[in-house]
């Protein structure tokens, strides 16, 4: 099994390293945290940024298709991350979903 390095930033004011590294922490853990992008180094040095929000929304429009298949959303291909945004909107123009 491959070991990968898991990256997450964050600017911090503190006092002290230790004080800032139990604010990043605290940040993280936090309830609805947006503490959900981490880079991620593969053995290979490569480097790929992962949005666990982006995927977590992707997996609910994908429940929400499945869910009410067949129905209108049978012309809506699912789609790649970076076209999520444009797959929402087109829900909500079919009155299929909202905010």
């Amino acid at each position: 099994m491959p070991s990968y390095v898991v990256e997450w930033c964050i600017d911090v004011d503190a006092d002290s390293p230790r004080e800032a590294a139990q604010q990043a922490w605290e940040t993280m853990r936090r309830p609805k945290s947006t503490a959900n992008v981490f880079d991620v180094i593969d053995p290979k040095g490569e480097t790929k940024r992962i949005d666990l929000q982006v995927i977590w929304e992707l997996s609910q429009l994908e429940k929400h298709i499945l869910d009410c298949w067949p129905c209108e959303l049978a012309d809506i291909p699912l789609t790649p991350e970076g076209e999520f945004r444009q797959a929402v909107e087109t829900l909500r123009q079919k009155g299929l979903i909202d905010d």
